[in-house]
């Protein structure tokens, strides 16, 4: 996920992705799909979310100092933010369209 991050003059969507997933998790993305972009306008700022499904050519993660920990789960947790729960449908929905 791009978050907060200037977009290098020049350089594509896929491209910011790929350089920020290296820089930040130490993967390598081969392949991605867009699964939806959000514009939410909150009193402080406006976001806007571009979600990606990537793949990755092995999966070993090395955070950098921006982040301090990650988790994967099969199941949602209880208590995720209502915008991520937004996400995963989305991708859920992107997935069951696919399979038709």
């Amino acid at each position: 996920m791009v978050s907060r991050r200037q977009i290098k003059k020049g350089e594509s969507l896929e491209e910011t992705l790929s350089r920020e997933i290296t820089e930040e998790t130490g993967l390598e993305l081969v392949s991605s799909k867009l699964i939806n972009v959000y514009s939410r306008v909150f009193p402080e700022r406006h976001d806007i979310t571009i979600v990606y499904l990537c793949g990755c050519i092995e999966f070993k993660i090395i955070l950098n100092d921006e982040h301090s920990e990650f988790d994967l789960f099969n199941d949602i947790p209880d208590g995720l933010h209502p915008y991520l729960l937004e996400t995963i449908k989305d991708y859920q929905g992107e997935e069951a369209s696919s399979e038709n």
